[in-house]
């Protein structure tokens, strides 16, 4: 069973060309972290009280490599911190997180590995679909909850309001589904805490980026 920061990153991988998708790489990070803090709530690794303030309530490891990087940053925190300040910072690592998350999806071949090099000088990787099946019932799912109005449960409901926060709504539905998706995911989005925090935080982040380079 794949968690649910694999689930959004391989929805956010091109299947053929083994690229990110573009219209997600500025919001993925925020994306990616917000999953990382779920996947641990859902494993009952961290309490999310209602303030917003989350508590590591079991110092343990899951062999998963990335969700265990995770827990050691919580743990190293003395102080608790909100959603938000965890979100932030699981971004800054984004780098990391994201080549975990990648060698994970490979080890399980779902995606293989491919090397190139840009101008014949960098090198670089690509990561295109080995075994699609993960991926196609991720989507089938996604489909029945945004196209059936099957009751999604958690995770689904939780990776939907992902997808919107990263642009990939067009990614996951044909073109002559792909308004009606986005009108029902952003009624969704715009209902979720998590959604407007997300969205908030990566506004603001962008925005100072481009200020930066202005």
């Amino acid at each position: 069973m794949l968690t649910l920061s694999e689930e959004l990153m391989l929805l956010a991988v091109n299947d053929d060309k083994g690229h990110f998708i573009l219209s997600a790489t500025s919001d993925l990070p925020y994306g990616i972290a917000a999953s990382l803090v779920l996947e641990l709530n859902y494993r009952e690794i961290i309490q999310i009280n209602e303030k917003g303030y989350i508590e590591l309530i079991q110092d343990t490891k899951t062999d998963i490599d990335f969700l265990d990087f995770a827990i050691n940053l919580i743990r190293r925190t003395k102080k608790q911190k909100d959603c938000e300040f965890w979100i932030r910072s699981f971004a800054l690592e984004y780098k990391i997180f994201k080549e975990q998350i990648i060698e994970n999806l490979v080890l399980k071949g779902i995606l293989k590995r491919k090397a190139k090099k840009f101008l014949f000088l960098i090198d670089f990787n690509k990561y295109p679909t080995l075994n699609p099946a993960p991926e196609l019932e991720t989507r089938d799912k996604i489909h029945k909850v945004v196209l059936m109005g099957i009751q999604p449960d958690k995770k689904i409901y939780d990776l939907i309001v992902l997808l919107y926060c990263c642009n990939l709504v067009d990614e996951v539905f044909p073109k002559s589904l792909r308004k009606s998706a986005q009108k029902f995911i952003k009624g969704i989005t715009e209902n979720s805490t998590l959604g407007k925090l997300i969205k908030n935080i990566s506004s603001e982040m962008n925005f100072t980026v481009m200020s930066s380079v202005s």
